[in-house]
């Protein structure tokens, strides 16, 4: 993993220089919120800096740190108002263009961004400053080909075996059911009916081929739309009936405000089961991740969909769901860590008992051992509780937790091998919906840009 720059302490290494060389800044400030500036105490300049804003605003040097403020806390539109009135004043106010090059950047701007380090760096400015902006060029470059029509091709394979592939109990009965009345075998609990050895769990081998596509086309440098595809068939070698094949499409519409970036797809999913069709669904999402720090991502997310089914349409549903999370990289170790938390409803088209309300947590965690080699740890635990009881004395309850322990090795850009071991325990008030898993699986891909 290459090593992350603090943002803080890069534009602080060239604070001075920039300060020195571009000179002329001679108007009154309050002390106090140059000194905040200078300390990078960002929160407490921009407080101090609104309330002086009527009686200072327009002086370059209150400008000056006002903007650097506002820019590190991420309200890109006021550093570059702040800056462009100090730059009016004094076009050679190069720290000031150096910030709103930042900040224009940050907007991904990239053609404005670009042309005011290259105005800074046609002055010739010192050393240590030019080889920070040669630095961003690159960047920009970089961001700028990311702007261009993009596609790619990405062929997996899974091979593994799971202990239940049809997610069932171990369990000999049901649950008593009210007001059933049949004859019972020695040793069967009242009221209840016994379950087949072939309705319980099955555990198999299994073949997972998938192959994904997708597609990316910039309308500006602001905004995109994108296309996605895959097709994936899971085949077990013990049992066909439970062989599986999904299609997924995603089309839609990303696009940046500020630094926050917005994603919108438009999705189908349909699912064959032993090659017949088994339910489809329909949905809308929305995402948008922002970051706090350099060190930090925050995500929210939504969902409205519409699940059918062909043969069964008392199962049918429409959900919604929203959450939200957020990612952190420690900037002392090669540690990736992320957390989101979700709540959802379920609502039934026609069976009360289909329908639920559910939420649960996610967490995981990566660490880089090397530039090749990763190792990482998913844990999930969700919470659900359904609408009615259908035949069962009791409301279904189920919690459902899944711990997963893998490793991940990248050979190279186009190809990366994983391998991991997972267990899932749904916890149940009713039998045939309580089950245990464990599962080991590894995992070829390789990306065909």
């Amino acid at each position: 993993m290459a090593k992350r720059r603090n943002p803080h302490r890069f534009w602080a290494v060239i604070w001075f220089a920039a300060l020195l060389w571009g000179g002329g800044l001679r108007a009154a400030v309050p002390d106090d919120l140059q000194r905040l500036s200078q300390q990078q105490r960002f929160v407490e300049a921009y407080t101090l800096a609104k309330k002086w804003q009527e009686d200072y605003e327009g002086e370059p040097q209150f400008d000056l740190y006002y903007g650097l403020a506002a820019l590190e806390l991420g309200h890109l539109a006021e550093a570059i108002l702040a800056f462009d009135r100090l730059l009016i004043v004094n076009p050679n106010a190069y720290r000031a263009r150096l910030e709103m090059a930042r900040a224009h950047f940050l907007l991904a701007d990239y053609v404005e961004s670009r042309a005011q380090f290259e105005r800074v760096l046609a002055a010739s400015p010192p050393p240590l400053v030019a080889s920070r902006i040669y630095v961003y060029l690159d960047m920009l470059t970089a961001r700028e080909k990311s702007q261009r029509t993009a596609s790619s091709v990405v062929l997996v394979a899974r091979v593994g075996h799971s202990s239940n592939i049809n997610s069932a109990t171990t369990e000999d009965y049901t649950n008593p059911i009210p007001g059933l009345n049949v004859v019972v075998e020695s040793g069967q609990p009242e009221h209840t009916i016994s379950i087949d050895k072939e309705q319980q769990a099955q555990g198999s081998e299994y073949s997972d081929i998938e192959t994904q596509f997708s597609i990316t086309r910039p309308i500006n440098t602001k905004r995109a739309q994108f296309l996605t595809a895959s097709y994936r068939r899971l085949a077990y070698r013990d049992s066909g009936d439970y062989n599986i094949d999904t299609l997924n499409v995603s089309a839609g519409y990303l696009f940046r405000s500020g630094i926050s970036q917005f994603r919108i797809p438009l999705s189908y999913q349909g699912v064959l089961l032993d090659g017949e069709m088994l339910r489809y669904s329909v949905s809308l999402a929305l995402d948008v991740t922002r970051p706090l720090s350099a060190q930090l991502d925050w995500l929210n997310f939504g969902v409205l969909s519409i699940q059918r089914y062909k043969e069964d349409i008392e199962r049918d549903t429409d959900l919604l769901l929203l959450g939200s999370g957020v990612g952190y990289t420690t900037p002392r170790m090669p540690i990736r860590l992320f957390g989101s938390v979700m709540l959802a409803e379920e609502h039934e088209r026609d069976v009360a008992v289909n329908g639920r309300t559910y939420g649960g947590v996610r967490l995981s965690a990566e660490y880089m051992f090397g530039s090749k080699l990763s190792g990482y740890l998913y844990g999930t635990s969700q919470l659900s509780t359904y609408h009615d009881s259908g035949f069962f004395e009791d409301r279904r309850e189920d919690v459902f937790w899944e711990l997963i322990l893998g490793a991940r090795w990248r050979y190279s850009r186009s190809f990366v091998l994983s391998t991991d071991v997972s267990y899932t325990d749904n916890d149940s008030n009713t039998v045939i919906y309580d089950y245990e898993r464990t599962k080991w699986q590894m995992t070829f891909r390789y990306i065909v840009d």
